[in-house]
């Protein structure tokens, strides 16, 4: 019989942590892009990776680029204070920056690149067989930016997640002659999950988070913003042939990636339910539950060798008009990954379901159409 992968949490478990709980120093290392000659990033890099002492900053603005123009990594070899910082503006100013960060301002227009942001998402992770053996191979866990690149969206990552502020910028206060600047990517770095960041937001003294909950709610609300308004078109259209309904849903995907991209933990999905003129209920599919689970979804929760079926919808007995209604729903924390997730009983993963248990895990609703057929 032949063996199987099975699933790779360990990394999805580490990049919640490496920013929902406090963690040890790390050991000297860096990140290396997704160029041609280097791979894509590993999860082995993130756990040998060095950012103390240079501040989140560094994990962008710290990024090299090398002769050719092909691949970035961050510099954590150099030493204060000549590491340099990239930004997007030609002849930056190195006091008082250099002498009180460690950090020399230089010019590096590769910060405004996507390739920059493929640095990071681009995952591979150690894949291992159900009996724990390494496959032998990394698995594409998270691969947004190569999503982005072998697409025909016209935007760069940056224009989405680091939105243009309206105007030029003074950058700092410091120093006095420091004139304003445009283009400024304003540094929101919304995406997709605005369920973590609620849950940070609830758990913020236990976590040691110094963020107001007035910052929490703020990036709750752009983020909230883009998935809501951003992220997809929905069109429904209906035809009632005697006792058959067919309904035809359209989803456009607004993003420049793949819907949902990134952890593998987001799932996506059509509730659909269909009415008669007498309000009752004919057929009904993708209705969330409070647990987060969908109800009578064959692909869900227990059996992964299930799928959802395809439905014909019969109206025998059914009296009036139809009214369909179709909404596009979206979880960050899809039901079955934290089913799986809690098997695994580590202390990291039992902190995890500590705070995840009292939180509401209601699906998103990326957008919502009517139709009816008479």
């Amino acid at each position: 019989m032949s063996k199987a992968p099975t699933r790779c949490m360990l990394a999805n478990l580490i990049v919640w942590l490496f920013v929902l709980l406090p963690t040890p120093a790390l050991a000297q290392g860096g990140l290396q892009g997704p160029g041609p000659n280097q791979g894509p990033t590993s999860l082995t890099v993130f756990e040998t990776a060095d950012f103390s002492g240079s501040g989140i900053c560094a994990a962008c603005h710290g990024n090299l680029k090398d002769g050719q123009g092909n691949d970035v990594s961050i510099d954590t070899l150099s030493s204060p204070p000549n590491r340099l910082i990239f930004g997007p503006f030609v002849q930056p100013l190195q006091r008082p920056m250099q002498p009180d960060s460690g950090f020399a301002p230089a010019p590096g227009g590769h910060v405004t690149d996507s390739a920059l942001c493929g640095s990071c998402h681009t995952l591979y992770t150690p894949s291992v067989w159900a009996d724990g053996t390494p496959v032998g191979f990394e698995f594409p866990e998270q691969t947004t930016y190569l999503e982005w690149a072998h697409s025909s969206f016209a935007r760069s990552c940056q224009d989405c997640h680091l939105p243009a502020a309206a105007g030029a910028v003074v950058i700092s206060n410091r120093p006095r002659r420091l004139t304003s600047r445009s283009p400024f990517g304003q540094h929101h770095f919304v995406g997709g999950n605005s369920f973590m960041v609620g849950l940070l937001k609830t758990n913020a003294r236990a976590l040691g988070v110094t963020a107001e909950p007035a910052h929490f709610d703020g990036t709750i609300s752009r983020t909230l913003s883009q998935l809501q308004q951003k992220t997809a078109l929905l069109t429904v259209a209906a035809m009632r042939i005697g006792d058959r309904l067919e309904v035809t849903v359209g989803v456009e995907n607004l993003a420049g990636h793949k819907l949902p991209s990134g952890l593998p933990s987001r799932r996506s999905w059509l509730h659909v339910s269909v009415t008669d003129g007498q309000g009752v209920v004919v057929f009904e599919s993708g209705r969330p539950r409070a647990d987060g689970s969908i109800e009578g979804n064959d692909a869900d929760d227990i059996d992964p060798s299930t799928w959802e079926p395809h439905y014909d919808i019969d109206l025998a007995g059914a009296t009036g008009s139809m009214d369909i209604t179709v909404e596009l729903l979206y979880q960050t924390v899809s039901y079955p990954f934290i089913v799986d997730l809690a098997q695994d009983e580590t202390d990291l993963v039992n902190q995890f379901m500590v705070m995840y248990d009292p939180a509401e895990n209601a699906p998103l609703r990326l957008g919502v159409e009517h139709a009816s057929a008479p």
